[in-house]
């Protein structure tokens, strides 16, 4: 009787667990020994689970293979992570320099491969695997047994790289089992990461595949630039591999089409259920999945026009909550039809937005450091010769420059709907500008300023000359703002620094200026670009904001005039140049301190007062005659009885 369940196939996905494993143990940063080490507790722990441990004590009992009819999904994971184990051992060894001990752990982690195989393909499983979950397994089989393969003594030789060998290995193959030859086994992966690719119903699926297609694409490149190593005029059969090998290496940039060429020759000849495993994908597919699937799904991601490839799983899981917010932040984002909003409405459709911009800024900040740290781990790996860098290592790179854009425009966003805020709220109480306000705007104004410059210095800004030059143009509005509201802080009443406002206003003129001049080299369909969308500006924005400076420095000139005649100093003095009056301290200083005056006259240049000099000399001498001690007479000491009895009244 079996035990299926309704949902009728195992949850066991090799490469899922592969990747986070690998992930998040070391080998991200290329440190197999944490790894290893990691592997050793999980299968520690897997068999005191599945109480298959050796016995107690020192002893050691070998236990039987575990039965198809008895096996669960913590049975293939000990046999993956036991392979996992001595491959990375080996791995560990082989950058020791040992390559006896190297090759013997990799026949080992070989040998527990073999035995998950058997035990995955056994029809008496209680849960079988599903279509996905076998292709997974026998993309990790084709590539782990490549690169063991990679590392026998016969690599060396041209045919090994080759499609064609010596030995008839493939005639004697039983079903499923994995030809001898390293570019065909890499090819047919690659094919089959392809399909999973396809047929993929998560985002997460489509980006797993991409990360291997990404990892092997190197090997197969290099498999066809060895193949020449060691070619001798033999047979017809090696000089026409021959022919197909040098027209390949033409394009061996091209692993696509390299893999067009192999795979479909020799599929069935690596794994002979490959159409069927290929139709239970499709079927698997067609099937669908409920809105939990549709919910893992990501829109696409538009940069210039051209989709942005997410190839890391790591992503899709912050991609998905940014996604997300951003969805609620749009929903949000138009108020209702049908009414007149009151003010109380409006200051809590206010704060409801500003609310979903911390939830979209705080998602994109998570996004950033988990891209942050996959692009410093593959320059940290880009090094190691274990691993190839890809294709992902600049995808990896423009990702993170293209969330850092990301964040930085809805933090500018956020501000600038900050400042229309208050800006709406000063305009309904006067032109009158509260301090408190005044000091809110320029701090936001000063963000919008940091923002904007961080926006320059990214690549991905630099590689568009068109937009970097709109966002010096946005950033030039910026500072006229911002110097619009810094001479309204001087002019306060409490301060009212006319001539600093009036330097402030001409300013913010000039980078009106400049943002025109900017915009009318620019080609008209570039200030649309979709880039720019968090911060519209057209020539109407600037002559609105050169308006309200020209009339603010009229105003102040006005004032000033008003204030003190246009005089640069306190009012009341003439000239501006009047010496200022001595504090209060300053005077009584001297009833306490003799001046230096000698220093003084020395200083500016002048001689010194010989007769104040001689006067002072004088008085000192006097002085020091007046205060000198004058020694008193002491009577002498009276003796006898007497003497001594008075000294107790006080008399000597």
């Amino acid at each position: 009787m079996s035990n299926t369940p309704k949902s009728g196939h195992s949850s066991f996905r090799p490469l899922h667990i592969i990747n986070e494993e690998r992930s998040a143990h070391g080998l991200r940063y290329g440190d197999y020994t944490r790894y290893r080490k990691h592997c050793a507790h999980k299968t520690h722990r897997l068999r005191s689970t599945l109480k298959m441990t050796h016995g107690k004590g020192r002893e050691f009992k070998k236990l039987p293979q575990t039965a198809p009819e008895s096996a669960k999904d913590g049975h293939l994971q000990l046999l993956l992570f036991e392979s996992e184990r001595a491959w990375a051992h080996a791995q560990e060894l082989s950058a020791a320099d040992e390559s006896r001990r190297s090759t013997a752990r990799y026949r080992r982690s070989h040998n527990y491969l073999s035995r998950l195989l058997t035990l995955a393909r056994s029809p008496a499983l209680p849960l079988p695997l599903s279509s996905q979950a076998t292709v997974e397994l026998i993309i990790y089989a084709l590539i782990h047994t490549a690169r063991f393969n990679l590392r026998r003594p016969a690599a060396s030789t041209a045919a090994y790289y080759g499609l064609e060998h010596e030995s008839g290995a493939n005639e004697s193959e039983s079903e499923g089992e994995t030809s001898a030859y390293p570019l065909v086994q890499l090819a047919v992966a690659y094919a089959l990461l392809d399909q999973l690719e396809k047929t993929a119903r998560t985002s997460k699926e489509v980006a797993l595949a991409r990360a291997f297609k990404d990892e092997i694409g190197p090997e197969i490149r290099w498999c066809i630039h060895e193949f020449n190593r060691g070619t001798t005029a033999g047979d017809e059969g090696e000089i026409e591999l021959a022919k197909h090998v040098l027209a390949w290496k033409k394009r061996e940039w091209d692993v696509e089409g390299i893999v067009g060429d192999v795979a479909p020759a020799y599929a069935e000849r690596v794994v002979k259920s490959f159409g069927t495993l290929v139709s239970g994908l499709k079927n698997e597919a067609a099937g669908g999945g409920g809105p939990a699937v549709r919910k893992q799904i990501l829109e696409d991601l538009i940069w210039d026009g051209e989709p942005v490839p997410v190839r890391n799983p790591e992503l899709v899981d912050v991609l998905l909550k940014v996604q997300d917010a951003t969805r609620k932040l749009k929903m949000g984002a138009s108020p209702e039809e049908g009414g007149a909003e009151t003010k109380a409405g409006k200051g809590r459709t206010a704060r409801g937005r500003i609310a979903k911009y911390d939830g979209v800024l705080q998602s994109l900040s998570d996004a950033v450091d988990q891209a942050r740290k996959l692009a410093e781990a593959q320059q940290v790996s880009g090094s190691s010769p274990n691993v190839a860098p890809g294709v992902g290592n600049r995808d990896i790179q423009f990702m993170y420059g293209y969330l850092t854009y990301q964040h930085l425009t809805f933090r500018i966003e956020r501000d600038r709907l900050l400042l229309s805020a208050l800006s709406e709220d000063t305009a309904e109480k006067g032109k009158q500008v509260a301090p408190q306000n005044t000091a809110s705007i320029l701090h936001l104004l000063s963000g919008v300023l940091q923002s904007l410059s961080q926006t320059l210095t990214l690549p991905i800004a630099d590689e568009s000359a068109d937009l970097s030059t709109l966002l010096s143009t946005r950033l030039s509005h910026a500072k006229a703002a911002r110097a619009l509201y810094l001479a309204r802080a001087y002019a306060d009443s409490s301060h009212r620094k006319y001539a600093e406002a009036v330097s402030l206003t001409q300013r913010g003129q000039l980078h009106i200026r400049e943002a025109r001049s900017t915009l009318s080299i620019l080609p008209g369909d570039s200030t649309s670009m979709p880039q720019l969308r968090f911060y519209p500006l057209d020539a109407e924005t600037l002559n609105e904001l050169e308006g309200r400076l020209t009339g603010d420095e009229e105003r102040y000139k006005k004032e000033w005039f008003g204030y003190n005649g246009g005089v640069v100093g306190p009012p009341g003095e003439q000239g501006g140049n009047a010496k200022h009056k001595k504090p209060l301290f300053f005077d009584i200083a001297f009833n306490y301190v003799e001046p230096p005056m000698d220093r003084l006259r020395a200083r500016a240049g002048l001689p010194p007062r010989e007769e104040e000099a001689g006067e002072s000399m004088k008085a000192k001498a006097e002085k020091e005659e007046e205060h000198e001690e004058v020694v008193e007479e002491t009577p002498a000491p009276r003796s006898g009885l007497s003497g001594f009895l008075g000294s107790w009244w006080g008399r000597r």
